[in-house]
């Protein structure tokens, strides 16, 4: 996710002047059961005939652009059981939305793996796990 995030920000960096705007919103939408990142700059937008295209494969108008970018982001979201969209309905500017699952935090220590070892002392040696 570290990568989807960083290549948002560069791409709303990039797409700002001098004295741009750039603003991140969190939010967890209950209805759903997601939490939702937006994105958005104050940039000069993304022009309609391109909107359908940026999440495909070497698809750019960057010069230099590998058109890699976008399309990465939307597959390792995918692979988190989320999506991510280009949000159309602000006419300025562009808005990237993140959405991903929300996990209880009961349901997360569920689903953890016990360790089967513990690291004993300040060395670093793992100890066999006796307490089962």
């Amino acid at each position: 996710m570290e990568r989807v995030f960083l290549n948002l920000f560069l791409n709303a960096i990039q797409a700002v002047s001098e004295k741009g705007r750039i603003v991140i919103r969190t939010a967890f939408l209950p209805a759903e059961h997601e939490v939702e990142i937006q994105v958005s700059d104050d940039g000069p937008g993304i022009p309609e005939e391109h909107r359908q295209r940026v999440f495909e494969p070497f698809f750019t108008t960057k010069e230099g652009g590998t058109g890699l970018g976008l399309c990465i982001c939307q597959f390792i979201v995918q692979q988190h059981r989320g999506r991510i969209t280009l949000d159309e309905s602000h006419p300025k500017g562009a808005t990237f939305l993140v959405k991903l699952p929300a996990i209880p935090n009961r349901e997360f220590w569920k689903s953890s793996i016990e360790p089967t070892a513990r690291v004993d002392a300040i060395d670093g040696t793992e100890v066999a796990n006796t307490s089962q």
